[in-house]
């Protein structure tokens, strides 16, 4: 019902309004505007909040401090009032329209944008003032500074790496960079290196471009080092990540296959090995588990159990 309410308003010229008003500067009649839409008799509340809303994530795509602090807190401090059943929990109610959190979000990517140009000047001083900086950096404006590592040389590349791969043995928060390096370079020997020390879910990221960033043989080398060399967890992203859309690759299938004796990794080998379509695999699977004499048999078996496609062996 609210959203049919909101529908049936156009906001489109308020919106572009604001957003004048915003890019000229005029703080104090932005306020105003701000204020009448929200005491908008004419507009159901619904309507008003998604404007305000719009507006307020809209601020991220403008240039970092468009608008005062005056009308940041006018946003943050917005009180909903139009609430709406949780997605998961019906008894609890939760804004439909949540200007706060669109607020902060405008302030998240703005952080992002001026660390992004500090990131530039920064490196204009060398890879240790770069580093320094990065450390004591808040997590949106170290994704500013990763966004800037796009535009350095190859030989910026080189040495940033080299330098945080180097400190990342002191501070493990350094080696994403030194991932992010190789990755961009490309570099896939100080990628591999560089991952056995990141840790959060900056991983799952490094990983996932990866995938792409490397050639098929590069990915099947890293994706060797991480099972051999890499923390548990570490490697079973890597698995999950890397190897399922290769099991038509023989090498990737042999890794898996190879992998299934192992005590930690073994289980995230035989979910890839599950998702395996070939009949050659399958039937691999099948033999294995019929022999019930190795740890590779009973983890063949918990592939067959999660595949639909593998008839379970007598």
């Amino acid at each position: 019902m609210a959203r049919a309410a909101m529908d049936q308003i156009d906001s489109q010229a308020e919106l572009k309004s604001l957003f004048q008003l915003a890019r000229e500067g005029d703080n104090s009649q932005l306020l105003q505007s701000l204020d009448t839409i929200e005491s908008h008799d004419d507009w159901p509340v619904p309507a008003r909040e998604h404007t305000l809303h719009a507006f307020a994530t809209g601020l991220g795509d403008l240039p970092a401090g468009s608008v005062n602090s005056e009308v940041i807190d006018y946003l943050v401090r917005y009180e909903p009032r139009t609430i709406v059943p949780h997605r998961d929990h019906a008894r609890i109610g939760v804004p439909l329209y949540n200007i706060r959190a669109a607020t902060i979000g405008s302030l998240n990517e703005w952080r992002r944008q001026s660390a992004f140009k500090r990131s530039r000047q920064l490196l204009a001083l060398g890879s240790e003032a770069w580093l320094d900086a990065y450390q004591s950096a808040g997590p949106q404006q170290k994704k500013g500074f990763r966004d800037a590592l796009e535009t350095l040389s190859d030989e910026q590349l080189d040495e940033l790496g080299r330098l945080s791969l180097q400190r990342s043995r002191d501070d493990t928060s350094l080696a994403s960079v030194a991932a992010w390096s190789g990755l961009l370079r490309p570099d896939p020997a100080l990628f591999r290196e560089a991952l056995l020390s990141a840790r959060g879910p900056e991983l799952t990221h490094l990983i996932s471009a990866a995938s792409t960033g490397f050639s098929d043989q590069e990915t099947y080398e890293l994706l060797s080092h991480l099972i051999l060399h890499a923390p548990p967890g570490t490697a079973a992203l890597a698995i999950a990540v890397l190897a399922p859309a290769r099991l038509d690759q023989h090498d990737f299938t042999e890794l898996m296959f190879d992998t299934l004796s192992d005590q930690g990794l073994g289980a995230a080998a035989a979910l890839v090995l599950a998702s395996g379509t070939s009949p050659e695999i399958q039937q691999r699977l099948s033999d294995m588990a019929a022999r019930k004499d190795s740890l590779a048999s009973s983890r063949a078996a918990l592939a067959i159990r999660q595949s639909p496609r593998i008839e379970n062996p007598r």
